[in-house]
């Protein structure tokens, strides 16, 4: 991994939550994005990429990760514009913790 701030961590919840969200007048290029199953439970991970709007929400990975410590990376350049997320759910509550990391800046 490069140097890139982390922009956002927590755990996977059943409900969904923002991984990370772009401020107001902002873009961001996502470059790195981990996934840690934390329990011995198998466990489905969605994560969807939103407009500014809401109103599409587009799947963007599926994930699956089966025994304890299994773990998914992603290293790319995924470019989200004002006010669009990502966002992720699982099938079972809290037992993926993720990490995302990239970098903030004002458009051009």
């Amino acid at each position: 991994m490069d140097n890139f701030d982390v922009l956002g961590q927590g755990q996977v919840p059943t409900a969904g939550s923002d991984f990370y969200l772009v401020p107001a007048a902002k873009h961001a290029a996502l470059r790195y994005i981990s996934l840690i199953l934390t329990t011995a439970t198998a466990t489905k991970i969605d994560l969807y990429v939103n407009d500014n709007t809401g109103a599409i929400a587009k799947l963007w990975r599926h994930v699956e990760l089966g025994v304890q410590y299994d773990g998914w990376e992603w290293d790319g350049a995924l470019m989200l514009g004002t006010g669009d997320r990502l966002w992720g759910k699982a099938d079972q509550n809290n037992t993926v913790n993720f990490v995302v990391c990239g970098v903030v800046g004002d458009p051009v």
